[in-house]
């Protein structure tokens, strides 16, 4: 398969973004699993986004 050095340039090219892409997709992925974790650990207790201290108040009321 003999390609011109412009073809491989391009190819190049081609990978390197691909690369990119998957690259930002991982990223996106990580975020969003971290969101959702979230997202789960507060509806346990059913008040959606409260800060820390708040959630800390309401565990030691529960008693």
């Amino acid at each position: 398969m003999e390609t011109t050095p412009a073809e491989r340039r391009e190819g190049r090219k081609m990978n390197r973004e691909t690369k990119r892409n998957e690259r930002a997709v991982a990223r996106a992925n990580r975020q969003n699993d971290r969101r959702l974790k979230k997202a789960e650990r507060l509806n346990e207790f059913g008040t959606g986004m409260m800060t820390s201290g708040m959630r800390k108040k309401m565990k030691r009321n529960r008693g």
